[in-house]
């Protein structure tokens, strides 16, 4: 159904983030070079970002933000694509489908929408999370890569559901 027939079945007060059917999403993609089907770029990761930000404040439910990158030995040091397609696949392994993984920072900082938490105001829930994370990467990283890697977890958008 073409978004200009949907837009016309929504109620009044129904929100909805319209897109104009023609607009061009430029590199708006998939992270093709970590041959990881569900992997965007950061331009499409910061896309879904902005949307889940908007449907929270919307919705008055607070989401989680999960980052994740290693500690380099010089600062501007990608992360080798190796690395980068295993820490995509530990992350697709521990998430929910609903949740969307990608390039927060291209090629430094992956990042992960995790949607729809129940209680996500509750500290525990993020301190939970990232130790399940990073008991799960760090099992599936090299031993030499594993104690450079740093899981952190923000609930966005801050002090909503207070």
């Amino acid at each position: 159904m073409a978004l200009s027939a949907r837009i016309s079945q929504l109620l009044p007060n129904e929100p909805v983030l319209l897109i104009p059917e023609e607009t061009d999403h430029g590199s708006c993609d998939l992270a093709r070079d970590l041959g990881h089907a569900t992997a965007y770029n950061q331009e499409a990761f910061r896309y879904f970002l902005g949307n889940e930000r908007r449907r929270s404040e919307l919705s008055n439910r607070p989401f989680l933000l999960l980052l994740v990158d290693l500690q380099q030995p010089q600062p501007s040091s990608p992360i080798e694509s190796g690395v980068a397609a295993k820490l995509f696949a530990g992350l697709a392994s521990c998430l929910r489908d609903t949740d969307v993984v990608g390039w927060y920072h291209e090629g430094r900082v992956v990042g992960a929408v995790l949607t729809h938490v129940d209680d996500a105001s509750s500290v525990d829930v993020s301190g939970e999370i990232q130790q399940r994370v990073t008991r799960l990467l760090s099992a599936q990283l090299p031993q030499s890569v594993a104690v450079r890697l740093q899981v952190r977890v923000y609930q966005l958008p801050v002090g909503l559901s207070q």
